[in-house]
């Protein structure tokens, strides 16, 4: 079974599907414990977050989950989707979201600040 994905700059982001079809598979598969989407551009279209998000919400063996470098916050709704996410993920213990456009909403910090006050399991680098 595979425990780790590196999907290491591979554009995802570029097509709107591209998410969808992986949080798909996130969703059903239980054996992936480190899952690297760095330089993706995730967040490059407006449901990137909302497909991920509701994957992290039902997938209980990702402990390390990297986003490292993407476009995270570019969309009104990105951090609301993951930080939802986040509440109710106890198994992810690392988050790793520098790099990202979280900065560019006011609104995004007040999400995840909500998030990490909930999930005491995680640690986030941003």
């Amino acid at each position: 079974s595979i425990q780790g994905l590196n999907l290491y700059d591979n554009q995802i982001g570029s097509n709107p599907e591209n998410l969808k079809y992986l949080s798909d598979a996130i969703k059903v598969n239980m054996s992936i414990q480190k899952l690297d989407l760095e330089k993706n551009r995730i967040g490059s279209n407006p449901d990137d977050l909302k497909y991920l998000s509701d994957a992290i919400k039902v997938n209980k063996s990702i402990k390390e989950l990297n986003l490292y470098d993407n476009q995270i916050g570019s969309n009104p709704d990105d951090l609301k989707y993951l930080s939802d996410a986040i509440k109710v993920n106890s198994t992810i213990q690392e988050l790793y979201l520098d790099s990202n456009q979280i900065g560019s909403n006011p609104d995004n910090l007040k999400y995840l600040s909500d998030a990490i006050k909930v999930n005491s399991t995680i640690k986030i680098d941003y």
